[in-house]
C-alpha cells in the first residue's frame, strides 16, 4: 500500500481527534486502575485488552503531539492556498 491510497484528514478531522485526544487524556489522569480496567475499550485508541493505564497515557500523549503536528501542516497548507 503506498501513501497515494491515503486521503489526507481535513483540518475539522484533525481538531475533532485533538478534542478527543485531549478528553481522553483528562479523563484518564483522574481513573484508578481499576476504573481503567473497565472503561479502557472506550478510549479514542481502540481496543488493547492488555494495555495498562501507563502506556494508554503514552500513546495518547504521542497521538496528540502528532496530530497537533499534523494540524500545523494543514494550517500552513490552508495559508499556502490564500
Amino acid at each position: 500500500m503506498t501513501t497515494e491510497n491515503i486521503p489526507e484528514p481535513t483540518l475539522e478531522q484533525l481538531e475533532f481527534m485533538n478534542r478527543q485526544h485531549r478528553k481522553d487524556l483528562r479523563l484518564l489522569s483522574h481513573m484508578s486502575d481499576a476504573q481503567f480496567h473497565v472503561f479502557r475499550k472506550n478510549i479514542s485508541i481502540g481496543v488493547f485488552d492488555d494495555m495498562s493505564k501507563a502506556e494508554a497515557y503514552e500513546i495518547l500523549m504521542s497521538m496528540l503531539a502528532l496530530n497537533q503536528h499534523l494540524i500545523e501542516v494543514a494550517k500552513a497548507k490552508q495559508k499556502g492556498k490564500n
